[in-house]
């Protein structure tokens, strides 16, 4: 998420489906691609979504109701939505992004995935969370710090469970 003065951005570093138009899923029924079924299936459970492939419909609905000007960038490197702020509120001071919310879901998504399998390990969770090796680290390292997950145990055999 970049936040600038006159608009907001919000990155996502998939590519776009590969024939289609954002204003396909906005004025059409088309259906949902899902890319990461185990993502959005989690989502979904945590009620963090209430249902798949509506989303860039709902945004514009919510925009045009709100009359917020918005667009949806497709790029080599991936997808942004963009939220152009009004003139009125540019000229007030940009807040920073929360990053809890993102926190949360990872949390949550490491601890379904415990409550299915058992246990996680790092090469999981990185394939899970789709994340570098160091982030998963600390994220795995501060709910075990939380008292979320108990470590068992070392180096590359070390495996993640809930704590009782």
């Amino acid at each position: 998420m970049a936040i600038y003065k006159d608009r907001v951005e919000i990155y996502n570093p998939g590519a776009f489906p590969e024939g289609y138009e954002p204003q396909d899923f906005i004025d059409k029924a088309e259906r949902p691609i899902r890319r990461n079924p185990k993502i959005a299936r989690m989502l979904y459970y945590s009620k963090d979504i209430e249902s798949f492939g509506t989303g860039l419909k709902r945004i514009a609905d919510a925009c045009d109701e709100a009359d917020v000007k918005y667009e949806f960038k497709k790029m080599k490197s991936g997808f942004v939505v963009c939220f152009y702020r009004s003139e009125e509120k540019a000229d007030k001071k940009p807040i920073k992004a929360d990053k809890k919310p993102i926190k949360a879901a990872r949390q949550e998504m490491i601890l379904q995935f415990i409550r299915e399998n058992g246990s996680i390990g790092n090469i999981e969770a990185r394939k899970l969370l789709d994340l570098a090796d160091s982030t998963v680290k600390r994220i795995l390292k501060e709910m075990v710090n939380d008292d979320l997950l108990v470590m068992e145990g070392e180096r590359k055999g070390r495996r993640y469970l809930l704590k009782h």
